[in-house]
């Protein structure tokens, strides 16, 4: 059993060095020094129209019998 763990040991480190790339995407680019592109709807307020429910076991139920 002890023979495999060579082999098995760049495996793990290539998945556990791709998987970093999935927790922060882009944080190592730099942004000093760049232009900030203004958009027209800069202050549209997203709070107006987005509702935000608790999921509980009950919701989910309610869910599943639509």
């Amino acid at each position: 059993m002890n023979f495999h763990l060579p082999l098995l040991m760049p495996l793990a480190f290539t998945s556990a060095l791709l998987s970093g790339c999935t927790v922060v995407p882009g944080s190592h680019l730099p942004t000093s020094g760049k232009a900030i592109v203004v958009q027209q709807d800069d202050d549209f307020d997203l709070n107006s129209q987005v509702q935000v429910y608790r999921m509980s076991p009950m919701l989910l139920q309610k869910m599943r019998r639509v």
